[in-house]
């Protein structure tokens, strides 16, 4: 029952936490096209500004901060156009932003409108404006696109966020801790796990491979040493196990803010197994095994005074390794990681606005 509560506890932190690395949407409903003057004729460039403003908006945000999800179509509703219907379209799909608009078309211009709706305010937040000729069509699309981008980044923070991030990242984290562990399948007859603990190595990259307003992600790369303990179940005779691992972990990690991190990693392993057995009526013995396997993590970790100081964390580990039978067992540690070596943001930093 433990081990349940534990790993639910865990799953629910993770699903809270990754819940919150998405980039900020934004709803896009279809524009509504209108012909500003009579015997003016809607040309085919215009019936697509709804499909080559988004285009051209994921162009401007492109580290890819904003994700532009289209309405879908509702048969028999009109076009969005005021903010009521914009409410309801929020409610209905779950959106948290919709944008919509307005487009005239007349004999020499098209004028434009856009506005976007906050379903947390119940309001507007924000309209843009553009007039053009009916030739430079594409410009509107883009001057447009480049008010809502950067009107977005200032307004739900995300040109603060990027440049923290990217002015302390990277670095060397050494970490250590101790747990419980308990064999499964076939092991579990046999050893009672009683303690484990380990040392180890994580190496951050310079630069996430992706990050958003107020989230990162990245692999992380290490090292690590671990030591259980376990003796023999009552069926058995007396024996002692203790196994040493080496592992090599590829990590993904998740970083929701500055102090939150979800990992999922996987990692190659050699075991020794070093068993002593004391039978009723003959000599000692010990003997040491070892082979390779395959170790699975999963972890959380909180960073208490941001990502270059130093954090708790707690994992989940399963391993597999090729003994006769397959040696499995699952690991529950704590832990404690400092973070050394924290590059700075450079010219890098200056990229964003």
């Amino acid at each position: 029952m433990k081990i349940s509560i534990v790993t639910v506890y865990a799953a629910v932190s993770w699903l809270m936490a990754i819940r919150n690395v998405w980039p900020v949407d934004i709803a896009v409903a279809p524009f509504a096209l209108v012909a500003a003057e009579s015997a003016v004729e809607v040309g085919t460039e215009e019936t697509r500004f709804t499909e080559a403003f988004v285009r051209r908006a994921r162009e401007q945000d492109s580290d890819g901060l904003l994700s532009f999800v289209s309405v879908p179509t509702e048969p028999g509703k009109r076009t969005v156009s005021t903010a009521a219907e914009a409410d309801r379209v929020a409610s209905l799909y779950g959106y948290e932003h919709v944008l919509y608009g307005r487009v005239a078309v007349g004999a020499s211009y098209v004028e434009s409108e856009l506005a976007l709706y906050s379903r947390e305010s119940q309001q507007v937040q924000k309209r843009f404006f553009s007039k053009v000729a009916r030739g430079e069509l594409s410009d509107a699309e883009s001057d447009l696109a480049a008010h809502l981008v950067r009107y977005a980044y200032d307004a739900f923070g995300i040109s603060k966020h990027i440049r923290e991030y990217r002015t302390d990242f990277g670095g060397i984290i050494l970490l250590a801790g101790i747990g419980s562990w308990t064999a499964l399948g076939t092991w579990q007859s046999a050893v009672s796990g009683i303690a484990e603990s380990f040392i180890g190595v994580r190496v951050v990259p310079v630069a996430p491979f992706r990050r958003g307003a107020d989230w990162m992600s990245y692999f992380r790369f290490g090292c690590e040493l671990r030591y259980g303990f376990g003796m023999n179940a009552p069926s058995v005779v007396i024996s002692r196990v203790n196994g040493f691992d080496l592992l090599l972990p590829v990590e993904l990690c998740l970083e929701p803010d500055r102090h939150r991190l979800v990992s999922f990693g996987i990692s190659p392993a050699l075991c020794l197994l070093h068993v002593y057995q004391q039978t009723l009526y003959a000599q000692p013995t010990a003997g040491l095994s070892g082979a390779f396997g395959i170790c699975g993590i999963a972890g959380y970790e909180y960073w208490f005074r941001g990502r270059s100081q130093f954090a708790l964390g707690t994992r989940v580990a399963i391993s597999a390794v090729l003994f006769h039978p397959t040696f499995l067992h699952l690991s529950l540690d704590v832990y404690g990681s400092i973070r050394i070596g924290v590059a700075n943001g450079g010219n890098d930093a200056g990229k964003n606005p």
